[in-house]
């Protein structure tokens, strides 16, 4: 009787439709880490021209560190279209490719359940924000003075708290400038008001402009905000100094409650910086981001629970 080989051809069909589903996944995949790392990059660029001198090495780090994570992606993603590693003839390649991957696995577990966990406190909303002040984080502007889209959401979120809010007080919270000094400029403010009361009101707030939350301030009365429901701290360069200059304003007390208004991408990382100042009362008030700023921010919030350049030093670190 002649040999069946049925099974033999069947076998080699098998192969052959893994082997298609491989090279389509890892296509698909390279194709994805591809176009994630150009919007890593474009993101990340655009932040750093827009940044002061002194964000620009910190962004610049980051830069570096999520490219390092995308290449990881990437050389997992060809692994899987050409499996690089597991088909050499060479034993050692073999288990240098088994180890990779197995590494890889565990690495990529391992920031999933920390991007899933980011991502949850980092969208968490605190249902029913009440409390005598809503701190807004400041952030870079446009070189023409205007408003980035994320920052312009946090503007958008701290009217709508406002308004629903009488007689609560915003905060803006960072580049106030070098010489801004809060009872000062309440007393500028005042004769200024006296010597321009025949302008607009626009016209009184134009020189503050030329700050990060100057730039906030203005569009914050532009969109109804009352000028005396807004005050600035001192010029706060670091997110650490945003809320040592917060306690050190009239009124502000470590357990004074307090709503805190930055992007969602922002805000876990945000508010454990307020705990550790030593905030004991913190409301999350996320404003919303673009899918690739969320997306971008993101990984920049997950690689920075990894790297302590990125996040504030912890008590005992170096």
């Amino acid at each position: 009787m002649k040999k069946l080989r049925q099974p033999k051809e069947i076998g080699d069909t098998s192969a052959r439709k893994r082997g298609k589903v491989r090279l389509t996944i890892g296509g698909i995949l390279i194709a994805l880490v591809a176009a994630f790392t150009l919007i890593v990059t474009v993101t990340m660029r655009q932040r750093i021209e827009a940044a002061d001198a002194a964000m620009k090495p910190l962004l610049w780090r980051g830069l570096q560190n999520d490219l390092i994570v995308c290449a990881g992606l990437m050389i997992v993603a060809v692994g899987i279209t050409f499996n690089v590693f597991t088909k050499s003839r060479h034993l050692a390649v073999k288990i240098l490719g088994y180890a990779v991957w197995g590494l890889g696995i565990l690495i990529t577990a391992e920031a999933l359940l920390l991007t899933g966990d980011v991502l949850l406190r980092s969208t968490a909303r605190d249902a029913a924000p009440d409390a005598p002040y809503a701190v807004v984080i400041s952030g870079a502007i446009n070189a023409d003075k205007s408003l980035p889209v994320d920052l312009t959401a946090r503007v958008d979120t701290a009217v709508d708290w406002w308004k629903s809010h009488p007689g609560t007080t915003l905060i803006l919270a960072g580049d106030s400038g070098a010489d801004y000094d809060e009872n000062a400029a309440s007393t500028a403010k005042k004769k200024t008001n006296t010597l321009l009361s025949s302008m607009n009101k626009s016209s009184s707030v134009s020189k503050d402009s030329n700050t990060e939350s100057g730039a906030m301030k203005t569009a914050l009365i532009d969109r109804g905000v009352e000028e005396t429901a807004i005050r600035m701290t001192k010029q706060s360069l670091t997110d650490e100094a945003r809320f040592e200059n917060l306690l050190s304003m009239t009124g502000v007390e470590a357990d004074t409650p307090i709503v805190l208004i930055t992007n969602n991408y922002d805000m876990n990382r945000i508010v454990g910086i307020a705990q550790d100042s030593g905030f004991t009362s913190v409301t999350r008030l996320p404003a919303p981001a673009g899918f690739w700023e969320f997306g971008t921010n993101i990984l920049w919030q997950v690689w920075s629970e990894y790297d302590p350049v990125l996040r504030p030093a912890k008590e005992g670190e170096v």
